[in-house]
């Protein structure tokens, strides 16, 4: 231990003049006798390495005047990603030492007691002399019979307790109060858990970003957890305002409580969140539904796992969009515009309106861009716009080139023999999410102007599209549709919203038709209180751009982590990852239903996933994993279902029909048994 005088200082005119100096700003916002108080307080700092050593700089730039600092660690390389204090030249320098050095270059004369060999058994007590409160920043290496020791100190002495582990850019803070719910058994059960299983909570994934989460349960077991400044800095500014918090309210009652036991603050700036969570509801168990379970649900549903029970399974992967499951954290905060105005200023259009779904948005329109007996061109449509087109009397002629671009000699020659209008789709499902390019568009624009023809955009994934190139995505979006006739799609698979449909003309009297055709029919469809969470979710772009950037490195994580599995991958689009099944299940045909037969076998597994949509060819049956925004994506889990199916896939039989519903949905929602040996 060095001993509790401050380290040599300059003389004492000068070092009075620079105190007065170093305060000023500070006191310009909490006033004099708020800075005199904090110059009284001592802050005890088990731990001076990242989140222990930032925060203790910070504090002591804020004026607390005493610190108590123990680390028996010295600094090398890997420190300098995220110590403040680690550099070439503090390199095999004991860490507590440094930060001594620090604290008293900031603010000479601050009371400094510094234990290089750390906190051990035998100098706990001598440790806590003269703290206020403790900050826990051990190492996981400590022995968790002496990190429980620390918390009892705190606790028996009527200290507060703060400890913030960082994960990935994130942080938990846990706070112990004086006398409220102990800190030492839930921490030690945290660090056993993830020290010797290499495991995280279970929800964690809901919190976190789920690559970061996962990239630390790799490590973690090793005791090199892997992490980042950013969050360093996140987590030290976030407990050095608690810690504050907690001093001042010692002169200041008026001060809101901190957060403490059992509730927990969770910061992630990746998701945009801050918020206070019960610590028990992290450790609630995944949906848990035994295999038997399963089977049995899926027998019961004819085999054809798309209509089996999504609450049997833990992730559910089936859509991309929220319609299809409950919505959580669901904005209700007004906008001050409406939907449709907050619309025509995302999108760049004029006299949008927003109706209650993209299917009956489709059905609205089709008249008007079909027609009785019309020509439309359309490069894959999904399978309602397929439907309501074709219900409105159009004959519909494919003018793709199979890759999610146009034959452009194919619809000249079609718009030159009449045909009405032409139909693309952002983010193409059917032909696994490539990436709409905003020259193609403009070219079938001038054949569409040449012709008299409409260009209709579906603009369903127009997001996800715009985040996946170099221009700048709010920018991309407005240039994008302002070449459309019509742009019309679902809201529920670019935006966090469960309702919600575009339609968008560029025409005013096709505008005027679409108006009367809406009011005088059946209305937008839309409840109480929807169009305003729209309209709050269209306020703020630059959410809509984070999470479509968000769910495309998580599309992306997860075909990096099946291949890193060994599992080829047939296709990445920016909404989902596809399988081929007759690649995986070599062993099948087509004739056997293998996308049907992977996606049953991943119902087992706890994994929900589906047949492509679109025409399957007989040598490749799709099966789409589509990841929906917003949505936390546990990698690892889907991987491990895959894997798990793979490993046993010898053993998977073929399908056949054993009933298929009459009408247009007949297909899906088929019944099947198994097959012949």
């Amino acid at each position: 231990m060095v001993g509790g005088t401050p380290s040599p200082s300059a003389p004492r005119a000068e070092q009075e003049d620079y105190l007065e100096q170093f305060r000023h700003r500070t006191r310009l916002l909490l006033g004099e006798d708020d800075l005199t108080f904090l110059r009284s307080r001592t802050v005890a700092v088990a731990g001076c390495g990242g989140v222990g050593g930032a925060t203790a700089i910070t504090l002591c730039r804020l004026g607390v005047g005493g610190f108590v600092l123990a680390d028996p660690g010295i600094y090398d390389p890997p420190d300098a990603n995220r110590q403040w204090a680690a550099r070439r030249s503090t390199m095999g320098r004991n860490k507590a030492a440094v930060h001594a050095e620090l604290l008293d270059d900031i603010q000479p004369g601050v009371r400094l007691r510094v234990f290089e060999e750390g906190i051990t058994e035998d100098n706990v007590d001598a440790f806590f002399e003269g703290a206020d409160v403790l900050l826990d920043c051990l190492d996981i290496s400590v022995p968790a019979d002496l990190r429980a020791r620390v918390y009892q100190t705190a606790m028996a002495r009527g200290m507060y307790a703060v400890t913030s582990p960082i994960f990935g850019f994130g942080t938990m803070m846990v706070i112990a109060e004086p006398g409220g719910m102990p800190m030492d058994a839930l921490i030690r059960e945290f660090v056993r858990v993830a020290s010797t299983e290499s495991r995280l909570p279970p929800r964690f994934p809901e919190h976190f970003w789920p690559p970061h989460v996962a990239a630390i349960e790799r490590e973690v077991h090793k005791h090199r957890v892997p992490t980042s400044s950013v969050a360093v800095t996140l987590a030290s500014g976030a407990v050095a305002a608690e810690l504050a918090r907690i001093l001042l309210r010692e002169r200041d009652a008026t001060l809101p409580p901190p957060p403490v036991l059992p509730d927990v603050l969770l910061i992630e700036p990746l998701r945009r969140t801050w918020r206070v969570q019960r610590y028990e509801e992290l450790f609630r168990p995944l949906p848990a539904v035994d295999r038997a379970t399963r089977e049995a649900a899926l027998a019961t549903a004819g085999n054809n796992a798309q209509l089996a029970p999504a609450a049997h399974v833990e992730l559910d992967l089936m859509s991309d969009s929220w319609g299809e499951r409950p919505l959580p954290d669901a904005p209700t905060a007004e906008s001050g515009a409406s939907a449709s105005e907050r619309a025509d200023a995302a999108y760049g259009v004029e006299g949008a309106m927003i109706v209650s779904r993209g299917r009956y948005a489709e059905a609205l329109l089709a008249p008007l861009i079909a027609g009785s007996g019309r020509v439309v061109g359309v490069v894959a449509p999904f399978p309602t716009a397929r439907f309501h087109l074709r219900a409105a009397g159009a004959r519909l002629v494919e003018v793709g080139d199979g890759l999610g671009g146009v034959d452009d000699a194919a619809v000249g020659a079609l718009l030159d023999a009449g045909a009405s209008a032409v139909w693309l789709e952002a983010c193409n499902n059917e032909l696994g999410g490539p990436r709409l390019d905003l020259d193609v568009v403009r070219a079938v624009r001038e054949r569409c102007d040449r012709a008299g023809a409409r260009l209709v955009l579906d603009v369903c994934r127009v997001w996800t599209d715009a985040v996946r190139g170099e221009d700048e995505p709010a920018a991309w979006v407005r240039a994008l549709c302002g070449l459309a006739d019509v742009c019309v799609g679902s809201l529920s698979k670019d935006l966090r919203t469960d309702v919600g449909a575009l339609i968008a003309c560029a025409r005013p009297e096709d505008r005027v038709w679409v108006r009367d055709r809406v009011a005088l029919m059946t209305g937008d469809g839309l409840r109480h209180g929807e169009d305003a969470r729209i309209a709050s979710l269209l306020a703020d772009v630059a959410k809509v751009v984070g999470e479509g950037r968000a769910r495309v490195a998580a599309v992306g994580a997860l075909a990096e982590g099946l291949r890193g599995a060994g599992i080829e991958v047939a296709r990445v689009g920016g909404h989902a990852v596809f399988l081929d099944a007759l690649a995986l299940l070599p062993h099948l045909t087509a004739l056997d239903h293998p996308e049907q037969v992977l996606c049953n076998a991943l119902y087992l597994e706890g994994v929900r996933a589906a047949p492509h949509l679109g025409e399957q060819r007989d040598d490749v049956r799709w099966v789409r994993l589509a990841v929906p925004v917003g949505q936390p994506l546990d990698v690892g889990r889907v991987v491990a279902a895959v894997r798990a199916v793979l490993a046993t896939s010898d053993h998977l039989g073929g399908l056949v029909v054993s009933a298929t519903p009459p009408g247009e949905l007949g297909p899906y929602a088929r019944r099947f048994a198994p097959g012949a040996p």
